[in-house]
């Protein structure tokens, strides 16, 4: 059964964003703060745009981002991604360039089941035009990991919402046996080159351990922090889906359709 991993793992572990649509009194009292936000694109090996990633904004990541545990950093988190999840809600989805929107997601934020809902409600409003969101679960651990993180997991699995493992560590990561559970949709890993002080050797036995992986698992892979073509073509050798990085953002200036912010 395709949860039966996950639930071992369970058992071992008790736009800039300003629209001119006016949202509810409740909304507007509960969300005062409006954040800024940017997009990054994510392409194939040959520069097409396969999807963007919504992120803060330089600006509104130095003001807001929700460092730690505490309430004040909880309510922020999901307060920048009911934002994101509103501005998506109302946009007419195929006006998107590109077929997928992958957005962030605190791993404690798997637990707010109101949160969980917008997500599949804005899932399925993209999904009725041939669109996709894809959450993208980030690696920080701020809580205890309790069966709650998981049961929202499979939630959002079982609603068809595609699912993304954020900065994978493959020499080393907590989330193994949660990425072979079978869940994940898509797995971001960082360019193994990016650190040129670890570049040559080390970076090609990484690429060595992503290859072996992709060929146990039916997983779209991204590499994450391309910033040069010379770094884009190292990372030839393995066949990624998609690319990401300072290095394709002379792609998205020169065509301005590609940016939504």
């Amino acid at each position: 059964m395709r949860f039966e991993r996950l639930r071992r793992i369970r058992s071992e572990s008790t736009s800039k964003l300003q629209t001119n649509t006016e949202a509810s009194d409740n909304q507007s009292r509960s969300y005062e703060t409006r954040y800024s936000f940017k997009n990054e694109l994510i392409v194939n090996s040959d520069n097409q745009p396969l999807a963007s990633e919504f992120l803060l904004s330089d600006n509104s990541y130095q003001a807001y981002c929700p460092n730690g545990f505490n309430q004040t950093a909880k309510a922020t988190a999901k307060k920048i991604v009911t934002q994101q999840l509103q501005y998506l809600q109302r946009l007419s989805p195929e006006t998107l360039p590109f077929q997928s929107v992958f957005l962030n997601l605190e791993r404690h934020s798997l637990c707010d089941t109101e949160l969980l809902s917008q997500i599949i409600e804005v899932s399925r409003h993209l999904a009725a035009k041939q669109r996709t969101l894809v959450i993208e679960t980030t690696e920080r651990r701020h809580c205890c990991e309790c069966s709650a993180l998981y049961r929202g997991l499979e939630r959002l699995k079982c609603a068809d919402v595609a699912l993304a493992m954020d900065d994978y560590e493959v020499n080393g990561d907590f989330r193994e046996q949660e990425l072979l559970s079978g869940l994940y949709d898509y797995v971001k890993v960082d360019n193994p080159f990016f650190n040129w002080f670890e570049g040559g050797q080390s970076g090609r036995l990484t690429l060595a351990k992503i290859e072996k992986l992709q060929s146990q698992l039916d997983i779209k892979w991204v590499v994450e922090k391309v910033n040069s073509e010379f770094a884009l073509e190292r990372l030839k050798s393995v066949q990624f889906w998609g690319y990401q990085g300072f290095y394709f953002n002379a792609l998205s200036s020169a065509n301005p359709e590609y940016q939504i912010f």
